[in-house]
């Protein structure tokens, strides 16, 4: 697979064998690895943390990977040549970022997490689109939570599950609606 990867939206070469992105079973926690091959004397394309990571697929250009770089360590191999191996954690790094304080009573679940996010993090989406609304009427107050903490606690209170997409909007829907694209059976596909 061709792959683009850009930091802070500038392309950059990494080393191919080096590239490593996993994701748990439910989207999130996505994280990102690779390595860079960088000249020590040219600072100017030396990465940072919190810069954005974004690795595409160059054929569909469809997004593999979004989020930030957490962690930099750098090898020196010689005077003209280190190499940086990047870490990076997915969009939820957003979400560990801010903080609310507020409460709601007798809210769905959709109508608390789309009022939330509309105050806090109105960069991630929450859209009838991305956002099923599973009727649960509660009444919750956040106080001093990470947003992570709040749609975490929120979802276990619907019986919901959750992520972000590489195109910032918030997927939520009912635990265990997603169908695998596989199936099992009695009999294994033999010849």
């Amino acid at each position: 697979m061709e792959m683009t990867i850009t930091i802070d939206g500038t392309p950059v070469q990494a080393i191919l064998s080096s590239i490593s992105i996993t994701k748990d079973l439910n989207g999130r926690s996505s994280q990102c690895s690779f390595d860079l091959a960088l000249d020590p004397l040219a600072p100017s394309t030396f990465p940072t943390t919190e810069q954005e990571v974004i690795i595409t697929n160059s054929i569909t250009g469809t997004k593999i990977f979004r989020g930030f770089i957490t962690s930099l360590t750098i090898d020196q191999k010689s005077i003209k040549l280190a190499v940086w191996t990047i870490g990076c954690i997915g969009l939820e790094f957003l979400l560990q970022n801010v903080s609310i304080n507020r409460a709601w009573v007798g809210m769905t679940d959709r109508a608390i997490i789309q009022d939330a996010f509309t105050s806090v993090l109105p960069e991630v989406t929450t859209t009838s689109a991305t956002v099923s609304q599973l009727l649960t009427s509660i009444d919750y107050t956040a106080k001093d939570q990470t947003l992570v903490e709040f749609v975490k606690q929120i979802a276990a209170l619907s019986g919901a599950d959750w992520f972000i997409s590489c195109d910032k909007a918030l997927v939520y829907y009912p635990s265990g609606s997603i169908v695998a694209p596989f199936a099992f059976g009695d009999h294994p596909n033999i010849g």
